[in-house]
């Protein structure tokens, strides 16, 4: 989940995947599949930095479910 800053201040937590994209108008639009947009504080920097740390997590294994043992053949 990328935790956003709404421009009250106020965290608002988008699932990264239904982000369709995100552009700066002055202040960062963030555009969802569901057609929904909001206006936060993060910049274009922090989001994109958001979505790599999530992708990295996924396609690493290092999640919080991972096995102790993962040397194992399967």
């Amino acid at each position: 989940m990328l935790k956003l800053i709404r421009l009250n201040g106020e965290p608002l937590y988008v699932n990264y995947l239904q982000v369709l994209y995100v552009e700066r108008i002055p202040e960062t639009k963030v555009k969802l599949t569901t057609g929904d947009y909001y206006l936060v504080k993060n910049t274009l920097d922090d989001i994109e930095e958001q979505v790599r740390r999530e992708m990295h997590e996924i396609l690493t294994f290092k999640g919080k479910d991972k096995p102790e043992n993962s040397d194992s053949a399967v």
